[in-house]
């Protein structure tokens, strides 16, 4: 049987000083996985790479990301976020330092290989974290500000990466990052034994496979969870191929801009969910289920405008202003969302259990950037040259897949 857990009180500064380093490798979890939008269609434009390879090497970040999931859930909750997190960041900074010095297609598949495996533990370690070290009726106002720091780092992925990158070059930035990462890597190594700690089993009874086991069972038997978890997934997939995979090259080719003006409007997804994140923050609990319900409607909505803004091809501003009202309405129900599955889930597996949902997450993300990638190959002009149309027909039917998750409603009941 598992015991209850066991926690180690540490003091409200060092709560907060620990919670700011495990938030800014999110940050930088969110900042390396958005950024393909402005690295790779650069690079299959120079490797004459077509639209469905650049999708893929774009979600081989979300495959090693998504298998992942359980067991950086399961090692959070045996070893607490703090070890777990200090190895992930040090492995994705090998793997900026391999983007550096080999720039083809296999090293780029390899980058986002080990930077997906080495920020696997980020977004969980975080949130997982926040339950152990602050009160519970104060996890809606730190899971807003930590998904609102992680979309911070998907705004500074587009833009300002891009006038770092014709600045000083993908060289010069990414070996900077790369030392970043190493420098943070040892900054929590130091801390590693402050935090709150958690075991899920007593010593020589710790079996992964069981505690998987577990939060899936945790997650089939409760319809509320898999509703959660589904209704995240669209979102989350839906989100992430726009944001972090074809927003910049969309833009540039229905609108015949050049690359800045597209990545500046690209930049305001970003700007929208750290909004709709913080405003999240700010809804009590008690209103859970009907924001879940709003939010995702809302949601959807956008995603009709954002099509019909696009298709005319002439008003690039009306497009960028409704990518950022999409962001916001996403930020509100992401926050719902982590903080209804943290309220759901055993207490005991609840790093299991956002780890296994993670997992779910996460290749649906792959299934939408490979199956949008194919899509829009359908209609591109020469490797890394897209049309307009089939970004329209691809999000056609993200959009369409998405109004369907509204079927699950009903299991949302509390």
């Amino acid at each position: 049987m598992t015991p209850a857990p066991s926690m180690k009180k540490i003091d409200p500064a060092l709560s907060h000083l620990l919670y700011s380093l495990l938030v800014t490798a999110y940050f930088l979890s969110f900042f390396f996985r958005v950024s393909a939008s402005v690295v790779l269609p650069q690079e299959a434009s120079r490797l004459g790479l077509s639209a469905s390879l650049a999708g893929f090497i774009s979600s081989l970040y979300y495959y090693a990301y998504a298998v992942t999931q359980p067991l950086c859930g399961i090692l959070h909750d045996r070893f607490g976020p703090l070890r777990i997190v200090t190895f992930g960041m040090a492995l994705a900074g090998l793997g900026e330092i391999l983007y550096v010095l080999s720039p083809t297609a296999l090293s780029l598949g390899l980058w986002r290989l080990l930077t997906g495996l080495g920020l696997a533990p980020m977004f969980s370690g975080a949130l997982l974290f926040q339950s152990q070290a602050f009160p519970m009726e104060r996890y809606p106002f730190y899971a807003g500000l930590t998904i609102a720091a992680g979309n911070f780092g998907a705004v500074v992925s587009v833009g300002p990466l891009g006038f770092a990158l014709e600045r000083w070059g993908k060289e010069g930035v990414f070996s900077a990052l790369a030392l970043f990462s190493f420098g943070l890597a040892a900054l929590i190594f130091l801390f590693r034994n402050s935090g709150p700690a958690q075991e899920t089993a007593e010593k020589g009874t710790f079996s992964a496979v069981q505690q998987l086991k577990e939060a899936g069972k945790a997650i089939a038997c409760s319809p509320r969870l898999r509703a959660i978890t589904v209704l995240w997934s669209l979102l989350i997939s839906a989100l992430l191929t726009f944001q972090g995979l074809w927003a910049v090259a969309w833009y540039e080719a229905a609108f015949n801009v050049p690359l800045k003006a597209a990545r500046d409007q690209a930049t305001l997804i970003g700007v929208g969910v750290m909004i709709g994140t913080l405003l999240g923050s700010r809804i009590e609990g008690k209103r859970r289920t009907a924001v879940l319900k709003k939010g995702y409607l809302v949601t959807g909505a956008f995603w009709l405008l954002l099509l019909a803004a696009t298709a005319p091809g002439r008003f690039l501003f009306l497009a960028g202003a409704t990518g950022f009202l999409l962001g916001v309405a996403s930020g509100v129900f992401i926050v719902h969302c982590a903080s209804a599955l943290n309220e759901t889930a055993p207490p005991t597996k609840r790093g299991a259990v956002l780890g296994v949902a993670n997992m779910v997450i996460f290749f649906g993300v792959i299934a939408f950037q490979w199956g949008t990638g194919s899509l829009i190959g359908l209609f591109e002009t020469a490797p890394g040259r897209y049309d307009a149309t089939g970004f329209l027909v691809a999000f056609g039917v993200t959009t369409a897949l998405f109004w369907a998750g509204t079927l699950l409603f009903p299991s949302l009941k509390e």
